[in-house]
């Protein structure tokens, strides 16, 4: 699952976050993908996600309030209640962080050491 708020620098984060799952594998294994997004139009967003290597078309809500990640969420914990409990299943949830409080020195902060450089070596 995928929370895009679009505000701020979100096109920045997004195509960076875009990048690391594609280039991970993961967009390309993934059989579902479920993308919720905010305060945008969601053409702009599923434009970006088909330029990456990611298999599943996504299946999108939108969030129309604040808790803005409450409907992804959700529909991820729904999925989960879906899928058969004998096929392994990996399910993920990130969201563009750093976006609606703008700041590079934090944000690179995430690529050290921590669970968003990990994405690369998810194998």
């Amino acid at each position: 699952g995928y929370h895009v708020g679009m505000i701020g620098n979100w096109k920045e984060v997004v195509s960076e976050q875009l990048m690391a799952l594609s280039k991970c594998g993961l967009g390309k294994r993934a059989d579902t993908f479920l993308l919720s997004y905010s305060n945008g139009e969601k053409q702009e967003i599923l434009d970006m996600i088909d330029q990456y290597n990611i298999t599943a078309d996504p299946q999108t809500f939108e969030s129309a309030e604040s808790p803005w990640e409450c409907p992804m969420n959700s529909a991820l914990r729904e999925h989960c209640l879906s899928v058969d409990k004998r096929e392994p299943t990996v399910v993920f949830y990130f969201h563009n962080k750093g976006v609606s409080k703008y700041r590079e020195d934090w944000r690179t902060l995430m690529d050290m050491n921590r669970g968003y450089a990990k994405v690369y070596y998810w194998r």
